[in-house]
Parts: C-alpha cells; structure tokens; sequence
C-alpha cells in the first residue's frame, strides 16, 4: 500500500485510538503530500486543519493555534455573515476576512440563518447562552466580548465533515516532543479527533540525547550508551500511549516533479519544455544520492534557467543535460553545507565530495567556475560565465576524432573527422565499450545519414552492434559504477526513420534503462556482499535499497546468513528483511510473482536449518529460526493477496 493510501486509510477509519505518525526527513514532501494530494484524495467529507508547530514556544500558543484554525474552518463551513466577526482572529488580514466572509454568505445568508447543524452543535449552543445571559444580566456583553476562536469547543466534525488534525513540524518546536505530544493526546484520546502527527523522527532522537548527555555530563561509553537508552525509551513510551501507527514517507518523486515541472512559471517556453523532456534526468540524479530535499530541486530547476540562458546564446544544446546533471547535483549537496571550504582555496577542491555523492551525475568539467561561483558566494558574473563557456567549446574542438564521431550530430561534424573517426568508434561499438549514450548518438548518425542520402565511410555490421550492445549492458549490470544517465534519446517523431533492425536495439537499450536494471544489479550485489559479512550495520545499509525480485539466489543467501548469527543478532535481522521486503510489496518496481518461489526457497531452506539445529540441542536457535520463518511465511501471504488484488484489478478493467 502505498503512503497516500496508507494516510487515506487511517483517515477513513471509524474508530480513534491514537495518533498515526507521518516521518521522514526534512524537504522530502510530506507537507505537501498532507496539503494537496491527501486533502485532494478525502474529497468534501474531510477538513484537513494543519498546525505547524514551528517555532511554538509554549502549549497554549498551539491550543490557540489549533483554536483559531478551527474556528475559521467553522466559519467557512456552517455558513453566515461573519466577515467582521472573523476580522477579530488575530492573524486573519482583511482581504481573508472578506473572502471568508463572502463565500459563507454566498453559501448560508445571514448570520441569523445558519444551519441547525451549527445550532445543534457545542458551540451552538454556547452562542444560545451568551446571547440570553447578555440580554437578562447588565454588562453581560462586555464580559462576553471575547475572541470567538478562544471561546469555540474543538470537535471531531465540522457540518457533518469529519475534521482531520495535521500537527505538522514535531521536532521544530522549541516544546520538548514529550510535552507536545501529551497536548496533541488531548486531541486525539479525549475529543476522538483523528490526528496526523508529521515529524523527521531523527532529528528528535538526535536533539534529545544531545541534550541529555548536557544534563548528565556523562562521558564514558557504558554511560553514553545507557543515557542514549533512557532517552529512546522515555520518547518511546509517550509516543507508544498516543500513536497508533507509525507511517514512512516513501515519496514518488516522478510524479512530484512532474508536479512542480508542470507548475513553474516561465515565459522561456524553450526552457519549459527542456525540463519536461529531462524529467527522468532530475529524479534519476535526485534518487542517486542521500539528500532528499525536494525544495532544493525548486531551487535547482529555477537557478539553473539563468545558466540553461546562456549555454543556449553560445549555441550548447546536446551537452545540456550534463550541465543540468552536473547542476542539480551540485546544488543539492552546497544547501546542506556538506561542501567543505578551504580557507585557501574556497571551493575549488570540493568535487571529490560531490562525485562521491552522485557517482556518474556529477561531472566537475561541466560545473562551470563562473556558475560555481555564484551558487557558493551568490556573485553572478555574466562575462566570466560566458568565457568558461568559450573554453569548454574551444576543448571539445581539440578532441579526437573518434571522441568528436561518438558525441556529436552526424551535421556537426567535418567528412574528415568522420573517416578518422568512425572506424575506431563501430570497433568499439562491437566490443561493447562504448557508452549508452555513444550507442544512442551512433544510431541516430546512422539514419540521418540515411535521410540526408550520405553513405557512411564505413557500414556498421547491426549483428555486431547488436551484440557489443549486449555486451555493453551485461559489463553495466556486473558493474558498481553507475551508468551517467545523461540520457540522451531518440525523438519519438524520428523512431520512424529507424530500420527494424535499429530499432531493436534502441529498444533494448530502453528497456534497459526504463527497468533500472542496473541500478537493482548494483542493490542486489552491495545486499549480497552485506549478507556475506553477516555485519547487521551492513545489513541495515541495504534497508531503504530498491530491489525488483526476490530470487534463490537471495533465498540461499540469506539463510547462510542467518544460519550463523549470533541468538543476539536473529530478531533484528528477521525484523529488517520484513520490513524490506513487506515494504516492496505495494512497489511497482517488486515482481512479485517471481519473487514469490525464492521467499518458499528461503522458507525450506530454514526449516532445514531449524531441523539440524533441534537435532544438535540448540532449541533457542530453532525457536528463533521458527519464528522467522512466520514471518515470511507472513510475507508470501501478503504477495499472493496482492497478486490476486492486482490480477482482479486487470480482470475488472478489462471488462470495463
């Protein structure tokens, strides 16, 4: 089940036990996934309230918060003329009165109108009273003259409409979380108000032990380590009594920044549609690396029009998504502050630091000095940009012709470097040592040149083509260095100018890249290698890894592993390969009915383990061996249920 359908579902619940619990890292989206697609998903029977916590110094400032919030949501709600009565909400500016205002008039008429739900409700009623008690007692209305919004009950429903609470930024209260979470417990326990709590869960584990070990002036290692303890269990009990479920953001970042591309405004339509086409470019780079910060990407995407600007005055255009690559990654890695600084050399040596971050993406000859420049110390230099840009174009023209014949349109380059150079590129090609991207350039030379009706110096064998393309593909997937990804392809109005044989092979090299086979290669091997050492912080390592099946390879391997481990190390182990891969399962990355024959080769292979170990005395070993076999067990169940979900899915759809 996926994140949104995991909040819909909470939501949608009939009874309240507690909070749930909505984590992940700062800039990752959850904000955003709360504000629009959920509140979008919910529809008309929801009011999402979102309070952010943010700087709140004191639990009466959230009560009020969360007071006035709710207030201006009945009002918008149960109708009436209440344009001047909102204007005394502190915070609430005139032009949101008068919308408020009008829109409710629109919706109820006057005041004395509203609807008997808002009679019948709490608050209601205590309107009723303080009316009555102004009219029989004197000086009754200036005791009562009070903000509305202190005065208004909380409930868990506005106009039949049930309310959803988003306490959103937990752990930038300046409110210890233990204090703040008993305050959102009034919410959720008392008033039965479903209540989403958004928080980075590891930024509070950090800041709290931080502070503890201040308290304490502990400094041994046995007493680090107990103090570390009491602080997770001290949040942890708190946390236990309030939430009742516990969500991680797994954002679809494809769809995020089809969102954001689609939604940034620029008059440059040339721009616009460059990021359209090199989406995938973006969320490739972004998923890359550890750095999930999606309001960096906005910065990126809006930086670097300036920078895409010039490239395109000096006529760049194939060379664009490597800069764009080269950019974004930069970027994302300077807003941390992880780029270190040399008090000498500023930083003209900080690459290595970003190549290790974005293996491939990361291309420092791309990274213009003059652009380097204005991202650290926020100088734009349009004249220095430009000679950069000079330099880059006077070193590709020194190039070797078989360099210039793999990256380069067949119409920029000259008859002789062609001759010189197309020979040692087809050789390469067959020995499948060329790039993607050079398989993609020379294919698409190859049917210019027999649009433009140019015979090529050389015929390229396709047998052979289509061979060192294979090659090339199986030296990618056996290998930890990942492909640069830059991408480039062929247009969709020109796939019909391909041959049928070249259009194979295109398509391979697609199908290749749309499956991200390289990229689960390299997953698999690092997951291999960790179940190998038998090292649980290696293991942990692999957790958050995307693979796309569960194969007997993977089945043997993990039962070595767990064979060996220590009783200690089992249930932590069990518990992470649950979690992997019972995540996966609502993925459409996991094939899940491939996967399904190598979960029951584990499942054997530890019934076999339990079988000796019983047979040698060891029952604690078998007992933890039994109960990871449940478990996945457990894991099966679930994949067959979801595989029947999705055959019943296709099987409704096909009928429709």
């Amino acid at each position: 089940m996926s994140t949104l359908n995991e909040l819909e579902y909470y939501c949608h619940e009939e009874n309240s036990f507690g909070a749930l619990m909505f984590i992940g890292e700062w800039g990752c989206g959850k904000t955003y996934l709360i504000e629009h697609e959920l509140a979008d998903r919910l529809g008309e029977g929801f009011i999402v309230i979102r309070i952010s916590l943010f700087g709140e110094s004191s639990i009466e400032s959230i009560n009020r918060k969360v007071q006035k919030a709710y207030f201006q949501e009945v009002m918008l709600n149960m109708g009436g003329n209440v344009e001047e009565l909102v204007k005394v909400v502190p915070g609430v500016t005139d032009k949101k009165a008068s919308q408020i205002g009008e829109g409710i008039n629109k919706a109820a008429g006057k005041f004395e109108e509203m609807s008997d739900k808002l009679n019948k409700s709490k608050f209601g009623r205590f309107v009723h009273f303080a009316a009555e008690m102004a009219k029989k007692i004197p000086g009754a209305d200036k005791v009562l003259a009070l903000n509305p919004s202190e005065c208004m009950p909380i409930e868990a429903s506005i106009a039949d409409k049930k309310v959803i609470l988003v306490f959103d930024d937990l752990e930038r209260s300046t409110v210890d979380e233990v204090t703040v979470l008993g305050c959102i417990n009034e919410y959720c326990e008392n008033k039965h108000i479903k209540t989403i709590i958004v928080a980075n869960e590891e930024k509070i584990l950090e800041k709290n032990f931080g502070q503890e070990v201040d308290a304490n002036q502990e400094t041994s290692f046995d007493k680090t380590m107990h103090t570390d303890t009491a602080v997770k269990i001290k949040y942890s009990e708190i946390k236990e009594k309030i939430v009742v479920r516990t969500i991680k953001n797994i954002p679809d970042y494809k769809s995020i920044f089809t969102e954001i591309i689609t939604d940034y405004n620029t008059q440059n339509e040339e721009y616009k549609n460059f990021l359209i086409e090199n989406k995938m470019c973006l969320v490739n780079v972004f998923t890359s690396g550890s750095i999930a910060n999606i309001r960096s990407i906005k910065c990126a995407i809006q930086d670097f029009q300036r920078v895409f600007i010039e490239l395109r005055k000096k006529g760049i255009e194939d060379d664009l998504p490597i800069y764009f690559q080269t950019f974004v990654a930069y970027t994302l890695l300077i807003k941390t502050g992880r780029i270190p600084k040399s008090e000498r050399y500023g930083y003209l040596f900080c690459d290595s630091e970003i190549e290790k971050e974005y293996p491939g993406y990361y291309v420092r000859r791309y990274m213009l000095p003059g652009v380097r420049e204005w991202l650290t110390e926020g100088k734009w230099n349009e004249q220095n940009i430009c000679d950069d840009i000079d330099k880059m174009l006077e070193v590709k023209k020194g190039a070797e012709p078989k360099d210039l014949v793999r990256n380069l349109r067949l119409i920029d380059l000259e008859e002789d470097t062609i001759k010189k150079g197309l020979p040692k590129v087809l050789e390469m090609a067959y020995a499948g040592t060329l790039d993607i991207d050079d398989y993609i350039t020379l294919l698409g030379n190859m049917y210019w040149a027999r649009t433009i009706s140019y015979e090529l110096p050389e015929k390229p064998d396709m047998k052979k083509l289509e061979t060192g393309v294979e090659k090339c593909l199986e030296i990618l997937c056996n290998s930890d260095e990942a492909d640069t990804r830059v991408r480039k392809m062929i247009s969709p109005n020109d796939m019909h100018l391909l041959s049928e044989d070249e259009k194979r092979i295109y398509m391979k090299i697609c199908d290749f890249r749309d499956k991200e086979l390289q990229m689960f290669a390299i997953n698999k091997r690092k997951y291999l290698r960790a179940l190998k050492s038998g090292k649980m912080a290696e293991i942990y390592e692999c957790e958050n890894k995307r693979f796309n099946i569960f194969d007997d390879e993977l089945a043997s391997a993990v039962a070595d592993c767990f064979k060996v481990l220590p009783n200690s190390d089992r249930p932590s182990f069990s518990g992470v390969f649950c979690k992997m891969w019972n995540l996966r399962i609502g993925s459409q990355d996991l094939l899940i009915k491939e996967s399904i024959p190598g979960l029951m080769k584990l499942k054997d292979g530890l019934s076999q383990i339990k079988t000796d170990e019983e047979g040698n005395g060891y029952g604690l070993k078998a007992a933890l061996t039994k109960n990871f076999m449940q478990d996945v067990e457990g894991t099966v169940t679930k994949m067959k249920e979801r595989l029947d979900e999705m055959e019943a899915s296709k099987d409704g759809g096909e009928q429709g």
